[in-house]
């Protein structure tokens, strides 16, 4: 079904009741997004949803927002939930996956301790590079720019930056495989 932005939004600010069905019509959408960063707690991705759709909903409220006819109503819902999920995450102290770098599926349960099996293994994997390699991929995942990472490191440019980075990637595939972490993923 294709959807016209300006005339959802419209509808959205008229309280139209398809606007909210079809957006609770598509809240599995949104808890394969949430569950796709790590977080399988039913009733946790069920609010991080219905957050995503309340967000949603008082934006278009507002008298300047605006939703471009270029952009995917969907592709903002995808936007609004990982953000959403990513401060979650931070707020409960839970680390960002490195999947979000690398694009890794991962359909597996938790265990335990609250993180999938994919998760405990980069960790794993992560923890067995050298220091520098560790806080170097840290930074990555923590979101620094290229242009920090040159600084902290002493790098001449940011080839070496992309460089590395490959060899870090390289690095933690092969720990994956080395210790049989890579088995479930």
């Amino acid at each position: 079904m294709e959807i016209c932005n300006i005339e959802f939004v419209k509808k959205v600010r008229n309280n139209d009741k398809d606007a909210i069905d079809f957006l609770y019509k598509n809240k599995p959408y949104l808890h394969k997004i949430i569950q796709k960063f790590g977080i399988y707690d039913d009733i946790v991705v069920d609010n991080l949803s219905s957050d995503v759709i309340v967000i949603f909903w008082e934006s278009c409220k507002k008298k300047d927002f605006v939703l471009n006819d270029g952009v995917k109503l969907t592709s903002y819902l995808w936007r609004v939930a990982k953000n959403l999920t990513m401060n979650y995450m931070k707020k409960e102290q839970k680390t960002v996956p490195i999947d979000e770098l690398w694009n890794i599926e991962d359909e597996k349960q938790p265990d335990l301790y609250g993180i999938s099996h994919k998760q405990y293994s980069m960790k794993m994997a992560i923890e067995m590079l050298s220091d520098t390699s560790r806080k170097f991929i840290t930074m990555i995942m923590e979101g620094y720019t290229t242009k920090e990472i040159i600084a902290e490191f002493d790098y001449k440019s940011s080839d070496v930056v992309k460089s590395k980075k490959l060899k870090i990637k390289k690095a933690i595939k092969e720990n994956l495989k080395a210790y049989n972490f890579s088995e479930q993923l």
